[in-house]
């Protein structure tokens, strides 16, 4: 575990950077005579002039604060700028959602509210087409982010972030990032606030995303056999049983997902005499595939990604009895195209889609 010494390192440096790489100033130094003016090029605010020195007017009152103040040390420029954040916009700066870039390149209303209304402290990205293309997003967002009411530029990130920050009316809880940068090694109190977010995941297990929605409600009426490839936590199979199909087997991978499946399922009161879980991968071994009652399916499942779907869309069909449906999802929009193109390719007919914020679902048959 870090200690307190090295996260107060570590904010330092991330304050460091993010006030000085997104604000176009130059180093902190305490002392002025050190100081280097840097080249300001403000897209939104206004520059202001003070002791022979150019500075941003990030919060737009004419006056130069701390925070505003190359000069100053990072640790006295984040103190100040955190004295003036209502709670809101503290809570704002500790979310890290997920943005994901359309293809036809247009940026979408929502990443403006998140950037200047909301005031988001960071930002995944996912999906970028080019370098142009992540030059011009990145533009955008500082932009945004500079006509925000204090003018904090977004820490822009290409990792992964887990939480249920996908299903509306939930409950968005800190970044880890930011939760190290409380200094609260202890973190006194959180325990009950995450007892409180497990039993928000157990509200939303069966299931919680749109296109989870959406595939089991496709699911064919009578449905007593479902294959669920790529299971993960197995919140598809779970729904699905939930809707009155007899029995779901379930493949993951992953060897972890067995006992985590098993265990959502008796929270939500599926024993495995009803779903089956096994580790494995269809695509790479021909012998585990026997064991998936071949041609005994109705439904195949696949919520994953593209590059695991398109091989599936091959091999798919060995699974389904002759009427079999394969409902597959978790397709951003800059692949649905090639994965629909794989689809027919193998034989398949797309007779239903579903499409929503970025995302793509196909339902297909034989």
């Amino acid at each position: 575990m870090l200690t307190k010494k090295l996260w107060r390192r570590g904010l330092s440096l991330a304050a460091a950077v993010a006030l000085t790489g997104s604000l176009a100033v130059g180093p902190a130094f305490a002392q002025e005579e050190r100081y280097q003016q840097p080249t300001l090029n403000p897209r939104v605010k206004s520059i202001m002039e003070v002791d022979g020195y150019q500075f941003i007017d990030l919060n737009s009152n004419g006056e130069l604060d701390v925070y505003e103040d190359g000069r100053q040390d990072a640790d006295t420029r984040a103190a100040d700028l955190v004295s003036q954040m209502t709670v809101r916009e503290k809570i704002s700066q500790m979310q890290h959602p997920t943005f994901l870039p359309r293809a036809d390149g247009e940026i979408p209303s929502y990443l403006q509210e998140w950037c200047n209304e909301e005031g988001i402290g960071m930002l995944l990205i996912r999906e970028l087409n080019s370098v142009e293309a992540a030059a011009n997003t990145m533009n955008i967002i500082q932009e945004y982010a500079e006509g925000s009411r204090l003018g904090v530029p977004v820490l822009v990130s290409m990792d992964s972030v887990h939480g249920l920050s996908y299903v509306s009316g939930s409950t968005v809880t800190p970044h880890n990032l930011a939760l190290a940068a409380t200094r609260d090694e202890p973190l006194e109190g959180m325990a009950a606030f995450f007892d409180a977010r497990t039993g928000e995941y157990e509200a939303h297990m069966a299931p919680w995303t749109a296109q989870y929605q959406w595939m089991a409600r496709e699911l064919p009426s009578g449905t007593r056999r479902l294959l669920d490839l790529g299971c993960g936590s197995g919140i598809l199979a779970i729904a699905a049983l939930g809707l009155g199909a007899e029995h779901a087997v379930g493949v993951d991978i992953d060897p972890k997902a067995v006992d985590v499946a098993y265990e959502n399922a008796a929270m939500n009161g599926i024993g495995k005499d009803r779903l089956t879980v096994l580790a494995g991968n269809v695509l790479a071994d021909q012998k585990f595939g026997d064991q998936l009652r071949p041609g005994q399916n109705q439904v195949v499942l696949a919520n994953i990604v593209a590059d695991v779907i398109i091989p599936l869309s091959a091999v798919a069909h060995r699974f389904l009895t002759p009427d079999g449906v394969f409902l597959c999802s978790g397709i951003i929009d800059s692949r649905a195209e090639e994965v629909a193109q794989a689809l027919e390719q193998n034989g398949w007919t797309i007779t239903r889609k579903l499409e929503r914020k970025g995302w793509f679902a196909y339902e297909a048959r034989r």
